[in-house]
C-alpha cells in the first residue's frame, strides 16, 4: 500500500491471503496522504469503500457529488458523538485505471473513489449507520452511486505493518 505511483506487488500478498484469491490492483492518492500518517496501521478496523458512479456524470454533477462526500465525511467526523466517530478518514478518485467497463452505468463505463475510513471497531461503524447524520449525508451519495464493480465494494480490513 503506497500511493498511486508505487506499492506492493500483488504476489508479495501470497503469504498473507487465502489460496486462490483474486486481488483487484487499483491507484489513487487519498487525501489526506497515507504516507503522512500511520493510521491505516493504527486503526483497529478500517472500512475500505470503492464507490462507484458512472463515469456520464456531468462537471457540476461531479462538483456535486465531491461536496456531498466532504458533508458526508463532516457529519461523520464532527457531528456524531465522539465515540461513535471515525477515527481516521481519507479518500480519493481513483486514477489507475480511470475508468472501469459497468453494464449499470448510462455510459457503459464507471469511476471510482475510495474511502478509506479508520472505525474502532465493525460495530462501531455499524451503530454509526444507523444514526439521523449518517442517513442524512448518505442519501444524496447513493442516488448518484451505481452497483459496485466486483470484488469491490465495501468491506472492513485491519492493516498490519511488517
Amino acid at each position: 500500500w503506497a500511493d498511486a505511483h508505487e506499492g506492493i506487488q500483488p504476489q508479495f500478498l501470497a503469504p498473507y491471503i487465502e489460496p486462490n484469491t483474486h486481488v483487484s490492483v487499483i491507484f489513487t492518492t487519498l487525501t489526506p496522504s497515507i504516507t503522512e500518517t500511520e493510521s491505516l496501521t493504527t486503526n483497529p478496523v478500517t472500512e475500505l469503500v470503492a464507490l462507484t458512479v458512472p463515469s456520464s456524470l456531468t462537471p457540476d454533477e461531479q462538483k456535486k457529488l465531491n461536496a456531498d462526500l466532504i458533508d458526508f465525511r463532516a457529519a461523520l467526523t464532527e457531528k456524531l458523538p465522539e465515540d461513535g466517530r471515525p477515527k481516521s478518514w481519507a479518500m480519493g478518485q481513483v486514477e489507475r485505471p480511470g475508468t472501469l467497463e459497468h453494464e449499470k452505468s448510462p455510459s457503459g463505463q464507471a469511476v471510482l473513489h475510495l474511502l478509506a475510513v479508520g472505525w474502532e471497531s465493525v460495530d462501531v461503524h455499524k451503530a454509526a449507520r444507523e444514526t439521523e447524520e449518517f442517513k442524512r449525508t448518505i442519501a444524496p451519495i447513493r442516488e448518484k452511486a451505481i452497483p459496485s464493480v466486483p470484488p469491490l465494494g465495501m468491506k472492513h480490513v485491519s492493516f498490519r505493518k511488517f
